[in-house]
């Protein structure tokens, strides 16, 4: 029984000395940006290239509630990204097209802090596996007013999705979101985003 719970303990041990400390790499990316060792161009794209990062949280940005189209024959509640629905912003800022159809009788609540859409959480297909990525609910947008906003029948919510951070590398994976509406889990239609290897091999570490 020893000689077994020490080979866990080797076999663990090998484990935690190969995971990469990405907080680590990011801190030293910071120091270097502070010192003026580095841009805060090249800070940027290395915290995604060398320290894996996508940034804290995944930003859900409220637009306006708008009538939908055309109504679904499909009486649900539908979350998609439409085609074409990569967007640059004058300042260069990108984002992806997201709506939030209400197709069904009853009003929709949506969780709401300031202009952010809480319960907003990401994935990506990663050998076959759909992994966790980011969710809007971090710690650092925890200030502002929040409250439920309506969604009533045959309306919609349009949304930008700040994804600057998941298009510029070489690894093209399959994506997908989810929003939670009181306990009920809605999920999108799939895409196709872009990321750097160790933003990759870091997904897989922490999932």
């Amino acid at each position: 029984m020893k000689t077994l719970i020490y080979i866990l303990f080797f076999l663990f041990s090998i484990c935690v000395s190969s995971q990469t400390n990405w907080n680590e790499l990011e801190s030293d990316l910071w120091k270097q940006k502070d010192i003026g060792e580095i841009t805060t161009s090249e800070w940027y794209l290395n915290l995604k290239k060398e320290a894996g990062s996508l940034t804290k949280n995944i930003t859900a940005w409220f637009q306006e509630i708008e009538l939908i189209e055309k109504s679904d024959s499909e009486k649900i509640t539908k979350l998609y990204f439409p085609e074409n629905y990569q967007i640059e912003k004058e300042n260069g800022n990108k984002y992806a097209k997201l709506y939030l159809e209400n197709h069904t009788k009853d009003t929709i609540q949506v969780q709401k802090m300031s202009a952010m859409i809480k319960k907003v959480t990401e994935y990506f297909l990663i050998d076959n596996v759909w992994v966790k990525g980011r969710d809007s609910d971090a710690e650092f947008y925890t200030c502002g007013f929040q409250y439920d906003m309506k969604i009533e029948p045959g309306n919609r919510i349009y949304i930008l999705i700040g994804n600057d951070p998941i298009i510029n590398g070489t690894n093209k994976l399959k994506y997908k979101l989810s929003i939670d509406l009181n306990g009920e889990t809605i999920e999108s239609n799939i895409i196709e985003v872009s990321l750097y290897d160790n933003q990759v091999k870091r997904l897989k570490e922490t999932e």
